[in-house]
């Protein structure tokens, strides 16, 4: 009875191969199975080739970034240059004096609390920027 069943199966397995890959019921299942290893073996090999592809293309991506802040320093240069080079400066003066005021009361105002003392015991004279390397 388990042979039978077995036997059955394999003839409704090599039916179905036959099936699909289109082969005469006369040829030998060697040759079908030796085809459809075949088959496999290619589709492994597409695949792997197509994940090696994918995996250098998003390699790739970390130079985007650079790519875009160099695009972004040309498009400032030249509306550097298309901009008259007075109104920049006059604009940049006025900020800036803004700027130093506030800053000024901030780091006075840092400094008496770190000390604890009050701010009008101290007088800032100048800020300079130090400029580090990165």
């Amino acid at each position: 009875m388990k042979n039978r069943r077995k036997y059955i199966m394999f003839l409704m397995l090599t039916g179905i191969l036959s099936l699909l890959t289109g082969c005469e019921s006369n040829s030998n299942l060697g040759k079908e199975i030796s085809a459809a290893v075949g088959n496999t073996a290619m589709g492994v090999a597409i695949v792997f080739f197509i994940l090696i592809f994918l995996s250098f293309f998003i390699s790739l991506f970390r130079f985007i970034p650079i790519i875009q802040e160099k695009l972004q320093r040309k498009q400032k240069e030249t509306q550097g240059e298309k901009e008259g080079v007075i109104e920049k400066t006059s604009v940049f003066e006025e900020e800036n004096m803004v700027d130093d005021l506030e800053l000024v009361a901030v780091i006075t105002a840092a400094i008496a609390a770190a000390e604890g003392t009050r701010p009008d015991q101290y007088i800032v004279r100048s800020i300079r920027k130090v400029r580090r390397r990165k």
